[in-house]
């Protein structure tokens, strides 16, 4: 199975988390990948750095599934990707939010097509 860790940032307590999407096959389009998060941790930057977590990228779509347990912090259950620095922060349904990264605040709406997601650059 394919997985990789996204690493992300806590929108209240500015913490670092990983999550854990995997793909899972697509009975209908077989050839198109699609990632689903399927776990969330707390994780040392240190760590994060020894375990490469950051290093694989992900694009296209990633859906929250239900087992899912949302952000270790601040219970968030979404993420958002940053249009500036293109890294991932907590996000729970909020119209405005600030990127944890890079501190680009801009309007958000759920989404689930993302380009490019490493997360690494702590």
């Amino acid at each position: 199975m394919k997985a990789a860790v996204i690493l992300t940032k806590c929108k209240e307590s500015h913490e670092l988390f990983g999550i854990r999407a995997e793909v899972r096959e697509n009975a209908e389009k077989p050839e198109q990948e699609e990632w689903y998060a399927t776990w969330a941790f707390k994780v040392s930057e240190k760590t994060a750095g020894r375990e490469k977590f950051g290093d694989t990228e992900i694009s296209g779509n990633i859906y929250i599934t239900t087992e899912y347990p949302s952000c270790p912090y601040c219970g968030a259950k979404g993420f958002f990707q940053c249009s500036e620095c293109g890294k991932t922060t907590c996000w729970d349904g909020e119209n405005e939010t600030v990127c944890e990264w890079c501190g680009n605040a801009a309007e958000t709406s759920a989404e689930e097509s993302f380009e490019g997601i490493s997360g690494g650059g702590f």
